[in-house]
């Protein structure tokens, strides 16, 4: 993904840090959330052809550090150039669709898109989560990872 900047990222990343600190946790279970509405997204645009690539989508929660990190991505080798693909999105058909007359579905920036989309207020959704989950969320060893779709899956 390129690295775009994100307007207010330093408060952003401050204001994270210090939720993680008081609550770890919940920070932990809601950063998950926040990064299963990207994932969810990213698997609606991502491009399917065989499905092999939508399948190789995955999402976790990690600890580094003093704090925790979210890891969404794509695990297929040819994943980055498909992503950076976008002279081929004038012949695919719309994201979420199956194939038609041997086009694929989907388009580029099947995962930069959903980030940008959905970045904007994080911080707001994260402490609201976190809220709601404080006192419900447990060791994050209990959060499943979660892959991409089987073949025609939705």
């Amino acid at each position: 993904m390129a690295k775009n900047k994100v307007a207010g990222d330093k408060q952003v990343k401050a204001r994270l840090m210090s939720l993680e600190r008081d609550f770890p946790n919940a920070t932990a279970a809601a950063l998950y959330q926040e990064g299963g509405e990207i994932f969810n997204l990213s698997q609606e645009q991502v491009p399917v052809d065989n499905g092999d690539l939508r399948q190789s989508g995955v999402l976790k929660v990690v600890r580094r550090g003093d704090g925790f990190v979210v890891l969404i991505g794509y695990g297929a080798a040819y994943a980055l150039r498909i992503h950076e693909a976008t002279e081929y999105d004038a012949n695919r058909v719309e994201p979420g669709k199956d194939s038609v007359d041997g086009r694929t579905t989907g388009k580029s920036k099947f995962l930069e898109d959903p980030y940008l989309q959905l970045i904007g207020g994080i911080e707001g959704r994260l402490a609201k989560r976190a809220k709601m989950l404080l006192g419900i969320a447990g060791d994050i060893s209990s959060l499943p990872d979660i892959k991409g779709r089987k073949k025609g899956g939705r």
